[in-house]
């Protein structure tokens, strides 16, 4: 990660890790960041810091609190905390394996020690990611509902969509049994052959996200069928082994 990039990331979390401490206090166990950040594929503005919080007692009272002092700080810099107690985290690697998968492959200490992570399964795996591909179908056919046959709703919904995220295409490319490439160019590339799909639609969703002009009519049509294919294809992939 860049000079300048790293202060971007870590002044904003160095200042989140100060209000859990005094939050938290003796609860907070560990703080990990995860995802393009951890990667040093971090963007400005387009790019969430994904965080990990361990907590030993989740206390609602302090979570209440936490939202208090820290909400403004997570809405400006595009913070998404992840909060588990420990004991929730060392049990739940079967319905978060895309994102354990991402914090294994890459990730940062903020605080505390780094945690022991769960073996991770290609089934647990397989089942997350076509219920999140379902799930942007339905995302998608929604949209289109909600636009009202208006092309500029439809678009400014494609716009703020995070139906897609790229640990989506982190975890195709792990069912095939490759590793991610760190540009995440390059994984949709990897996955797009893999299962047979075109990368216009998404590549197309990043340049009307980037501001060009993209009809988002046609743009959520072929995204439907991409993402119906994907569906498709992970669903008649057998269940295999341990990761």
């Amino acid at each position: 990660m860049a000079k300048n990039q790293e202060s971007t990331v870590l002044e904003p979390l160095s200042r989140l890790v100060s209000v859990m401490k005094d939050v938290f206090a003796g609860d907070l166990a560990s703080v990990i960041l995860y995802g393009s950040a951890a990667r040093g594929a971090y963007r400005r503005g387009v790019s969430d810091l994904n965080v990990l919080i361990l907590l030993e007692r989740s206390r609602p009272e302090r979570l209440f609190l936490f939202g208090k002092k820290a909400g403004r700080l997570i809405r400006r810099f595009r913070i998404t905390p992840l909060i588990m107690s420990v004991p929730e985290f060392q049990g739940s690697a079967d319905v978060f394996p895309m994102e354990y998968a991402d914090m294994a492959e890459a990730r940062r200490v903020l605080h505390g020690p780094d945690p022991a992570f769960p073996a991770l399964t290609r089934t647990n795996l397989r089942h997350q990611l076509e219920e999140r591909l379902r799930g942007a179908v339905n995302d998608l056919r929604q949209m289109l509902i909600a636009a009202e046959g208006r092309e500029r709703a439809l678009g400014r919904f494609l716009r703020n969509w995070s139906g897609v995220p790229n640990a989506i295409f982190r975890g195709l490319a792990g069912l095939r049994g490759a590793a991610a490439a760190r540009d995440p160019g390059e994984t949709l590339v990897f996955v797009a052959r893999e299962y047979g799909i075109p990368t216009d639609a998404f590549t197309d969703l990043g340049r009307l996200r980037g501001g060009e002009s993209i009809p988002p009519g046609d743009l959520a049509g072929r995204l439907l069928e991409a993402l119906k294919a994907l569906a498709a294809a992970v669903d008649a992939m057998p269940d295999g082994e341990d990761r």
